[in-house]
């Protein structure tokens, strides 16, 4: 039987790598250099990618736990129990796993991969600030490697009257890089906490 990719692990890596880039951050505060708010810009990306990873993670584990809620939606007859790799492969459809917003996010997870009644999707949905933070992540994350029109419409959506054209500018403010790990950490360590495997 294949072996299970663990959640609590994956959950536990993400907020390690978490705590590496708020070292790095912290690393450069307070700082007079114009440039230290790239180093935010890059922060935001990695951070992003990294919460992407364990997000991914956490989906092919419940494939790998469970595969009738994927094989319901996508009319295919799959074993019962798949390896890691074949999970990944169904996950990233050999491109690479993407969403926009908490709502693809939630959407592909109850629809596509899991069934609203997963686990991690009631974590997920449990916290209205969950939904705040991952829509600011990706918005931040999209204007630092953007820099377009449409990417600083929705920063300012998400961002509301706190928006600053850059988003290496506002998450320089006070905590806020602080606040954003912890939160993100929050998500990751509930949806572990609920976890099985």
């Amino acid at each position: 039987m294949p072996k299970k990719l663990s959640i609590k692990k994956s959950a536990e890596k993400f907020c390690n790598r978490s705590d590496e880039l708020l070292e790095f951050i912290t690393a450069f505060q307070p700082s007079k250099n114009p440039h230290v708010y790239m180093l935010y810009d890059l922060a935001i990306i990695k951070l992003c990618a990294s919460f992407e990873n364990f997000v991914e993670r956490v989906i092919v584990g419940g494939i790998n736990n469970d595969t009738s809620v994927f094989a319901n939606a996508t009319g295919i007859k799959l074993p019962k129990h798949l390896s890691d790799e074949v999970c990944f492969y169904l996950v990233e459809g050999g491109r690479y796993f993407d969403f926009r917003d908490f709502g693809d996010l939630v959407g592909k997870m109850r629809n596509q991969y899991l069934g609203k009644e997963h686990f991690s999707v009631k974590a997920l949905e449990s916290k209205t600030s969950f939904k705040i933070t991952i829509n600011r992540l990706f918005a931040l994350r999209n204007l630092a490697a953007h820099e377009s029109d449409q990417s600083r419409r929705c920063a300012q959506k998400a961002l509301g009257k706190s928006y600053k054209p850059m988003p290496g500018v506002w998450i320089a403010g006070p905590k806020r890089f602080d606040s954003l790990v912890a939160e993100l950490k929050e998500i990751a360590e509930t949806i572990a906490k609920n976890a099985p495997y």
